[in-house]
Formats: C-alpha cells, structure tokens, sequence
C-alpha cells in the first residue's frame, strides 16, 4: 500500500518561532542558524510522508499533536487526513517532577 503525502503548512505561529529561534543562534554564529533553519525546513518537509513519526507531546498527551527535536527546539505539530500543521519551534526545557537527591551523612 502506497504512503499518501500529505501537505505540510506553517502556522505563523510556527514560522514566528522559527525566525526567533534562528535569530537567537544567529547572534553567536551565522553558520549554526543556517544549519538550524535547514534542519527545521527540511525535518518540516518529511512529515509529508512520515507524519506520524514524531513523539505524542508529553503536555498534552493528544495523539495527533506530536513532536520532533531538532537540536535543542522542539518541532510541534499536528497531524490532519490530509496536511501536517507546523504549530512551533521551540527551545527544549527540561521539565522534571523529581528533585535532586541529596546525600545523608
């Protein structure tokens, strides 16, 4: 059975997100930014045959909003029948319930 492709659009939301991110690393070195952005376009133009393959979002834990890391951002979007939503770009945070263990003495 043939994949279908499916369009991938970007929300302005996602393309704001994009060029803060790109804009950020660009401070420090033009080189890095332009391999961001080429990492995040070109990750974005696989979703079209693979949308399906990025992680559930663990915040929201809605099957059809997944996400790929790319570096250090998260690329978040949301798989519909026929098109894939680029909702953002965002840096990763580390989100953790646990605290540091300390040692008795």
């Amino acid at each position: 059975m043939a994949r279908r492709h499916k369009k991938v659009v970007w929300t302005k939301q996602g393309y704001s997100t994009l060029d803060e991110a790109v804009d950020y690393v660009a401070q420090d070195s033009l080189t890095a930014a332009q391999q961001l952005l080429e990492s995040a376009l070109d990750s974005a133009e696989s979703l079209s045959m693979f949308g399906e393959r990025g992680r559930i979002v663990p915040e929201l834990q809605q099957p059809n909003v997944r996400e790929l890391l790319i570096q250090r951002y998260r690329l978040i979007y949301e798989v519909f029948d026929a098109k894939v939503e680029i909702l953002a770009f965002i840096p990763v945070r580390r989100i953790s319930g646990r605290r540091k263990r300390t040692r008795k003495k």
